[in-house]
This record gives C-alpha cells, structure tokens and sequence, in this order.
C-alpha cells in the first residue's frame, strides 16, 4: 500500500501484535521517496515521504528481523501479492510454520 509521512520511516519495523499474545506486527517498507506539496489556499508547502509499505502479522521468534532483512525481496513479494489476494497470508504463514517444524526436527535428528 503506497503510504506518506512525515519522517523517513524505517526498513524493517516490528512491534508486537494488539491482542495476540506470541505475535507481532512487521511492516516492511521499500520506495521511499521525498515529496513535497503546497497548500493552494494558503501557500504553505508540506514535506514528507512517500513509499510503499506491507504489514503481516507473524509469530514472534528470536532473529525474526534479522530473517526479513536477509530475505528482504521476499517479503516485499510476499506483501504484493497479499494486497493483490488477502487469501495469500494464509499460505505465507502456513509456510513459515512448515520450515520451523522442518528445521526443529532436523536439529533433533542431529542433522543440524
């Protein structure tokens, strides 16, 4: 969703989700540009930022920002198609979940 502000807003931001205990929120931000406009009534011009900006919310787990920055395009591909299909979050966190179990499980057979 394209968003404007008034500060330059961070890459990756994440706080915990409103009324879901072991979420949170992450909103991932790319295209950040300057804009500037002006009131045509009064003259005065605003600043801000313009950029587009995707929201999922995901369980919480240790390193998760870190996780997003290396896999940052994903993300961003992820938040796309979210607005183009609500549905498709359903299949993003049905996929997160199955790699953690994979991995969970591979650790226990000491493979890794």
């Amino acid at each position: 969703m394209r968003v404007i502000g008034d500060n330059v807003p961070e890459r990756i931001g994440i706080v915990n989700a409103p009324q879901r205990d072991g979420y949170v929120e992450v909103k991932i931000r790319e295209n950040v540009t300057p804009y500037s406009k002006e009131d045509e009534e009064t003259g005065q011009i605003y600043k801000g930022y313009t950029y587009d900006e995707y929201t999922f919310t995901v369980p919480q787990k240790d390193g998760l920002e870190a996780e997003i920055d290396a896999n940052f395009a994903m993300w961003t591909e992820s938040g796309k198609t979210q607005e183009l299909n609500p549905m498709a979050t359903m299949y993003i966190t049905a996929r997160a979940d199955a790699v953690d179990e994979y991995t969970e499980q591979l650790i226990e057979e000491g493979i890794l």
